[in-house]
């Protein structure tokens, strides 16, 4: 058919466009992610223009803003899958100008360890924290059923089927990364009801792309460990052990030391951590129920 399907999406753009790619053969698939910069915007409007098709997780509101883009394009929503229930822990810091603060691990720290910073403890007072009974009182280890909720609500008004979706996704292993990378298997998933809308061959739909494709956001990303005690609630394996961006493992004292260099570039007084308004952090990790 040679039609261009033009994919917008965040991190996730590259795997969707490339299992469309790969299920439809014969369209042209341009990846034109939205990052929310000024120059991807204007990729993305470029591209729209010429685009028969347009694949993205923008939310309604912003596909009216690019209308006049799109022009008699098809648009297809798909779900931005952000999933926290593997990762709980997980949380944003930035600066006071609004700049988000790298921690080891990529853009997302430790909530522990952040809260460790803030109250000037020693690292080996954060490790003390890293808790079976600490994780359960944050409710670190009850939060399945809320992201589940999450991810039902962000599939309404797409072309993809939640529950045949999440159906898929409970069969196999954890499939998350991090809270906003997931497995190439949820990316195949999330492209494959979307290349059968525009008239894919059903042969091609039930190839198992996940095992032939690169999975870019493990390759080139980081991987945050599932912490034993939510492992052990999910039914899954776990451990304490990080990924840095293109590899390199951390074991908890380590990622505990760069996360702390990491965040020395700020004060911790005017860090901007909305996540730690959250009162069980102060209840919890204050010294209630720290193991020795």
């Amino acid at each position: 058919m040679n039609r261009k399907i033009v994919v917008s999406s965040n991190c996730q753009t590259g795997g969707i466009a490339a299992a469309i790619a790969a299920m439809l053969p014969y369209d042209t698939v341009v990846a034109a992610p939205h990052t929310g910069a000024d120059a991807s915007l204007e990729a993305l409007r470029r591209e729209l223009q010429t685009a028969d098709v347009w694949v993205t997780s923008a939310e309604r509101a912003q596909i009216d803003d690019l209308a006049q883009y799109v022009r008699d394009a098809t648009v297809l929503r798909v779900p931005r899958v952000f999933f926290r229930a593997f990762h709980p822990d997980t949380i944003w810091v930035r600066a006071p100008d609004g700049t988000r603060v790298s921690s080891p691990a990529g853009r997302m720290h430790s909530a522990i360890v952040v809260w460790g910073w803030r109250n000037a403890l020693e690292p080996i007072e954060i490790q003390r924290r890293f808790t079976a009974s600490a994780f359960e009182a944050l409710g670190y280890t009850s939060t399945w059923n809320a992201e589940v909720e999450r991810l039902r609500l962000a599939s309404d008004d797409t072309v993809v089927d939640f529950a045949d979706l999440f159906l898929r996704l409970r069969q196999g292993p954890p499939f998350m990364h991090t809270v906003n990378h997931p497995t190439l298997r949820v990316l195949v998933d999330v492209a494959r009801p979307v290349a059968r809308e525009l008239g894919a061959d059903e042969s091609d739909l039930a190839i198992p792309w996940q095992s032939i494709l690169p999975d870019a956001l493990y390759e080139s990303g980081p991987v945050w460990p599932i912490y034993p005690a939510i492992a052990d609630a999910l039914g899954v394996s776990g451990g304490l052990v990080w990924r840095r961006w293109f590899g390199g493992i951390l074991r908890l004292d380590d990622f505990i030391d760069e996360s702390l260099g990491s965040l020395a570039s700020v004060d911790a007084a005017e860090a901007i951590v909305p996540a730690l308004d959250d009162p069980r952090f102060d209840a919890v990790l204050g010294d209630v129920l720290v193991e020795s």
